[in-house]
């Protein structure tokens, strides 16, 4: 269940996406998750062609690429770091997950390894 109180952490996220994204972004569906505690998952769509899904637990947040089918981590498809967990929703960590996950589309897109 989310509260007002998450609504600035979810307003940072949205800004950091824009912000890394500009034009190449299309958020799409936006679901609140049946819990006790703040969760949602949000569906994204960069640069047209790459769906993405973010994974929101109690300030955690997860990126999900798509491969093979399933959403998997960023993990799957570089060596960059980038953070996980409750610092993940920083906003210096949020910028740098946002940059990872924008290289990763892009290696995505064109079909080659990150």
């Amino acid at each position: 269940m989310l509260l007002d109180r998450d609504k600035p952490e979810i307003n940072l996220i949205e800004r950091t996406i824009k912000e890394v994204f500009v034009n190449n972004v299309e958020f799409g569906e936006f679901k609140e998750l049946d819990s006790p505690y703040p969760e949602f998952e949000w569906s994204l769509k960069l640069y047209d062609k790459v769906n993405v899904r973010l994974f929101y637990d109690r300030s955690a947040l997860d990126i999900g690429v798509p491969k093979n089918g399933e959403y998997v981590l960023m993990s799957e498809y570089t060596t960059q770091p980038f953070i996980r967990g409750m610092k993940a929703t920083l906003p210096e960590n949020l910028l740098n997950n946002f940059r990872v996950l924008d290289d990763v589309a892009k290696c995505i897109l064109h079909e080659k390894p990150c």
